[in-house]
C-alpha cells in the first residue's frame, strides 16, 4: 500500500510537471491544474489525478490494517478514503476551462470548498494549487514513512514469535 502510495504523489508530481509542455500558453503561476485537466491533452492530468486518487485509497487501506484504535485514526482512515474520492470526483467533473458546456459541472463547487482559494488573487491560483499538491504529497509521504516502520516492527515481531 506504501509504494502504491508513493507512486500515486510520484505521478501526480510527474503530470503537473509534463502537462503544461502540451497545452498552449499554459501559465504555471497563474493558471490552475483544472486548466491542465481540459481540452486536447486532458487526459496526462486526469490520469494523472487518477493515479494520486489510487494511492491515497491504498494508504486508507494501509491505514485501516495499521489501525492503532481509536477515534481519531478512524477519523484518518475515513478522510483518506474520502480524499481519494473528492479527488476523483474532480478529475472526472472537469467541465470546466474548456469551454464545454456539456455535462455535469460540479467541479468548480468542489473547488469551492477549499475557502482560501477564493481569498488568493487569481494571479497565484496555479501557484497555490502545486503548493497544496506538493504539501499534500509530503504529508502522504511522512505517513507511508510511519507505515514502513509499523510493517518493520511487525514483522520483526512475527520472526521473533516463530524462533
Amino acid at each position: 500500500m506504501v509504494w502504491a502510495g508513493l507512486a500515486g504523489c510520484a505521478v501526480l508530481i510527474l503530470g503537473t510537471t509534463v502537462a503544461p509542455w502540451f497545452v498552449p500558453n499554459h501559465d504555471w503561476v497563474a493558471d490552475t491544474i483544472s486548466d491542465l485537466a481540459a481540452g486536447e491533452w486532458e487526459i496526462i492530468m486526469d490520469v494523472s489525478l487518477y493515479a494520486f486518487a489510487t494511492g491515497l485509497f491504498c494508504l486508507a487501506l494501509g491505514a485501516a490494517h495499521a489501525h492503532s484504535g481509536g477515534t481519531q485514526w478512524s477519523l484518518g482512515v475515513v478522510s483518506l478514503g474520502l480524499l481519494a474520492a473528492l479527488v476523483t470526483i474532480i478529475a472526472a467533473h472537469n467541465e470546466y476551462g474548456d469551454g464545454d458546456s456539456e455535462g455535469v459541472e460540479i467541479h468548480i463547487y468542489l473547488v469551492y470548498g477549499q475557502g482560501l482559494f477564493f481569498l488568493l488573487p487569481t494571479s497565484v491560483d496555479g501557484l497555490y494549487e502545486r503548493a497544496l499538491g506538493i504539501l499534500s504529497c509530503a504529508i502522504l509521504a511522512v505517513l507511508c514513512s510511519v507505515f514502513i516502520g509499523y510493517g518493520r516492527r511487525v514483522s520483526a515481531r512475527q520472526n521473533a514469535f516463530t524462533s
